[in-house]
């Protein structure tokens, strides 16, 4: 499902920030020395974690889910120790950017909350709208987050929110045409651990928000036994 998902709509306002919306770096501490150059800051007090318009998000309900580790680790691996150097040699640091993003083909939606951490992350003071919520069903060319904030920081956050939400989406979006398969069968779709290291909770939130039951999250959930035990 490439390029499932993707940016449109893009608009690069003036340089001036609004009034009282002064932009407040808040990254975490490895990532300070690649984000310093790239967006204001005003040493201004710092949140607990990513907001949308006021209220704390904590993320999907994931047992064991650390999202401010999972959001460092991913914007480390992208932004390497350099950061956006193309942003930085093409746009000043003060431009506003607003854009949509938007899907290309019918899907599930999952990773919604994942994808504005991002964004909230290398801009805390990033105006985001979001017209839908994981686990809904939306036609193509839905419009999923509207997005208005510094613009360096919003196109070092790009890849991270666009891979994960395409990612979790793309699992929602086939497990829902099973469940719907088996709809008033009586039968429960149940998922698996055959997942992606590292990223087994994320992957079974998205199979959930796609219709399914998550069967063992770990081996020690519950006795399974297999021919490979009694062969």
């Amino acid at each position: 499902m490439t390029k499932l998902i993707h940016l449109s709509d893009i608009h690069f306002g003036a340089n001036d920030p609004p009034p009282d919306r002064a932009l407040v770096t808040a990254v975490p501490e490895r990532l300070g020395g690649v984000m310093d150059s790239d967006v204001p800051s005003n040493n201004g007090p710092t949140n607990n974690g990513p907001t949308i318009d006021g209220p704390t998000i904590d993320g999907p309900t994931i047992d064991g889910f650390d999202l401010d580790q999972f959001v460092e680790r991913v914007l480390a691996e992208d932004l390497g120790h350099g950061g956006d150097v193309t942003s930085r040699a093409t746009i000043d640091r003060d431009v506003r950017f607003a854009a949509t993003m938007n899907c290309r083909e019918p899907i599930v939606v999952a990773g919604l909350d994942l994808a504005i951490a991002f964004f909230r992350t290398l801009d805390r003071d990033v105006v985001i709208e979001r017209p839908v919520r994981d686990g809904d069903a939306v036609a193509a060319g839905t419009v999923l987050l509207r997005l208005d904030g510094n613009a360096r920081a919003m196109l070092a956050a790009e890849r991270s929110a666009l891979n994960t939400l395409q990612h979790l989406s793309g699992i929602a979006t086939l497990t829902r045409t099973y469940a719907d398969a088996i709809a008033g069968c009586h039968a429960r779709l149940l998922d698996t651990r055959k997942t992606i290291p590292g990223l087994r909770a994320l992957a079974k939130y998205a199979a959930r928000m796609g219709g399914a039951d998550n069967h063992r999250m770990r081996m020690d959930d519950g006795l399974l036994i297999k021919d490979n035990h009694v062969a």
